[in-house]
């Protein structure tokens, strides 16, 4: 793993978080429906009620914070991230990622939060490759042309980059804990 993302990573997912904030929703709920069929041992990892639209709402719960993820302050993103299953939070960290992806310090306390949590739901280094291969399809999906080789390329950086920063910090946090 690289110790930091290029300057052209940074530029090129710092310009397409418009198109992520655009198309959110519908990246993310493209993702977990894909991920949960093939993968229902991580389905058990989250929470159903953030997954299915409740009575008197429109949307799901969870896809719909990951798409709000990228217009609020790291503040707000702490605090929403500390509602939600531990896994999913991972993914609404992503999105929001990519407006602070030049100023990851403003993101350390929502990374210590989630990797805490993670630690608790068991949530495994072979985690992060099979929720990154499933975000990605669904990025080439709904993008359409927008995603080109170099959008891809720099986001699929951009994630092995903030996967290993949280496979890191559990791996001490399971050390700490014996």
């Amino acid at each position: 793993m690289e110790e930091v993302l290029s300057e052209e990573t940074i530029r090129i997912v710092k310009s397409t978080a418009p198109a992520m904030k655009q198309h959110g929703y519908r990246i993310i709920t493209h993702m977990y429906s894909t991920l949960f069929a093939e993968h229902p041992e991580i389905a058990s990892m989250f929470r159903k009620e953030d997954h299915t639209v409740q009575p008197g709402e429109s949307y799901e719960r969870q896809p719909l914070l990951v798409a709000q993820a990228v217009r609020h302050s790291p503040r707000f993103l702490f605090l929403a991230l500390t509602r939600f299953s531990s896994f999913s939070s991972f993914l609404f960290q992503v999105h929001a990622y990519a407006f602070h992806i030049d100023n990851l310090t403003a993101l350390e306390p929502a990374i210590q939060r989630i990797t805490h949590k993670h630690v608790f739901a068991d949530v495994r280094p072979e985690h992060y490759q099979i929720v990154g291969e499933h975000l990605m399809q669904s990025v080439r999906l709904i993008l359409g042309e927008a995603a080109t080789p170099e959008v891809c390329q720099a986001w699929q950086e951009a994630y092995d980059f903030l996967a290993g920063l949280f496979i890191q910090t559990e791996a001490r946090i399971r050390h700490s804990l014996g």
